[in-house]
């Protein structure tokens, strides 16, 4: 989660749009040839959960722990399917979280389930319905900011993985179209554009550690081949 999108309100989702790129040892260099100025470095560790038969990320919705923090990734109404830009509606609202777990999982809610804002819920609901870790890593994290609202991150995981990521934040999914053209041409200004598609953090984390959920999410075409 960027920085802007923890400015955003709490109440309501965020679209998060995402292009990945391979970080060179002159990345740095021409992020700070146009402009760029470094926000913060920092470390943190995440923590993915899934049911045992991998209900939630086979509809491509990721549930994660970043520091206690919760937060859900999942595909947003309109979605650009031929764009290597990733694009994910972010929610971080508890009851939000809880609405569409339930929903993704078919339980059924009772008095008890009351959904509020206390995160506390978010972990009852977790151990309730046997949702299990199936990826924990931590990463450090260089970002930088541009103008247009820009973010990108320069990430290194403790599992050796390396990749950047330039993101802009938006609120309707009628923003997506442009802000894919926006990043598209930052991209290419930065000479981070490629023709194939970058694995993104899971992806390598999924291919080393844990290959037949990897498999399945190529299946499910969730995750895709490069």
């Amino acid at each position: 989660m960027s920085e802007t999108t923890e400015n955003l309100s709490k109440s309501a989702s965020v679209i998060e749009v995402e292009r990945k790129f391979t970080i060179t040892e002159d990345s740095e260099r021409k992020l700070q040839e146009v402009g760029a100025s470094c926000l913060q470095q920092k470390s943190f560790e995440d923590s993915y959960y899934d049911t045992d038969t991998y209900e939630l990320t086979l509809k491509d919705h990721w549930l994660r722990q970043r520091e206690g923090q919760w937060e859900l990734k999942s595909p947003p109404e309109q979605r650009d399917t031929e764009s290597k830009t990733a694009q994910y509606a972010e929610s971080i609202a508890t009851d939000e979280i809880l609405q569409k777990l339930t929903a993704i999982l078919k339980t059924n809610s009772t008095a008890s389930d009351h959904y509020g804002e206390n995160p506390d819920q978010l972990a009852d609901f977790v151990k309730k319905h046997n949702l299990k870790a199936f990826a924990v890593f931590k990463t450090n994290r260089r970002s930088y900011r541009l103008d247009g609202g820009f973010q990108v991150d320069l990430d290194e995981t403790d599992f050796g993985y390396r990749v950047g990521e330039i993101e802009l934040v938006v609120g309707h999914d009628g923003d997506v179209a442009a802000a894919l053209q926006k990043i598209d041409r930052l991209a290419e200004k930065l000479g981070f554009s490629s023709t194939t598609r970058i694995a993104g953090k899971m992806d390598a984390y999924l291919q080393k550690y844990s290959s037949s959920h990897y498999a399945k999410l190529l299946a499910a075409e969730v995750l895709h081949a490069k």
